[in-house]
């Protein structure tokens, strides 16, 4: 069985990995699914929600699909920002979006009026080798001669991936509208991972690349996305279709995964 320590990341949150508790619904990556995610940061040794983010993938056919995403992200004065998002992907390995469109907001709540000036509507088309921007009257057009990914769209890409598939390499689409370039995605393996009711496989892929810090992903044995952890960002799966997921998450977890390394070293 692999030692926690043998893996930067998930040592950060041995805890929380060792107190989660599977779904034990079935589960087809290929197919329709809902997930919801918690997202972390740990700051030093603290522990700290931030915002959940949500995907669900629908419309499935032999060539296309969708992505109905949300994410909610805490602010300050008990304020918080709102993204939402429709996205529909080529059904490729690495969900290429196709078009979209997303609305972001400041807001004391999630249907409230944006705060001020805050409010935005965007949608993009991608065609022949360019991806066209359009805000209210204005547009924009920017090259993407290269395959390309989209940040949240990997949520849904690293599921459907095969252990025995090369590596892929692509340009890297964050909050969906700054390209970068030069990104892997590889698989690392599959280990044995102490969790609540027993010893799990947990295979890994690994992301590398320019304007990002290396993301790991970890899924289970049946595709499931559990967390996606970069430098101090941990999201952790905590819904599957309407199931919650039990785990630990207290605001000391990452002082307990401390004194646990240390221990060990």
């Amino acid at each position: 069985m692999m030692e926690m320590n043998d893996f930067f990341d998930l040592r950060k949150i041995a805890p929380l990995v060792r107190s989660y508790v599977l779904p034990e619904s079935d589960f087809n990556p290929q197919g329709e699914w809902s997930h919801r995610y918690r997202m972390f940061q740990l700051p030093g040794l603290r522990f700290n929600s931030f915002g959940e983010f949500s995907i669900q993938r629908s419309g499935t056919s032999e060539n296309a699909f969708q992505l109905d995403m949300k994410m909610e992200r805490n602010a300050l004065s008990g304020f918080k920002h709102y993204t939402a998002v429709k996205m529909l992907c080529s059904n490729d390995a690495l969900s290429t979006p196709q078009q979209w469109s997303y609305e972001a907001k400041t807001a004391r709540n999630e249907k409230a009026s944006p705060y001020r000036n805050t409010g935005m509507l965007k949608s993009a088309v991608y065609r022949n080798g360019a991806i066209r921007y359009r805000i209210g009257r204005f547009s924009s057009t920017v090259p993407a001669p290269n395959p390309f990914a989209c940040k949240t769209g990997l949520f849904d890409a690293v599921q459907r991936l095969s252990t025995e598939a090369s590596q892929l390499s692509f340009d890297y689409m964050d909050e969906y509208d700054e390209l970068s370039a030069d990104h892997v995605l590889r698989y690392k393996g599959t280990y044995d991972v102490q969790m609540k009711n027993g010893v799990e496989p947990l295979s890994c892929f690994i992301e590398t690349g320019s304007g990002t810090l290396p993301i790991s992903y970890w899924r289970d044995a049946l595709g499931r996305l559990l967390f996606r952890i970069s430098g101090v960002e941990v999201f952790a799966l905590t819904e599957a279709d309407g199931i919650p997921i039990s785990y630990d998450d207290k605001r000391d977890l990452s002082i307990r995964a401390q004194k646990e390394t240390e221990e060990g070293s």
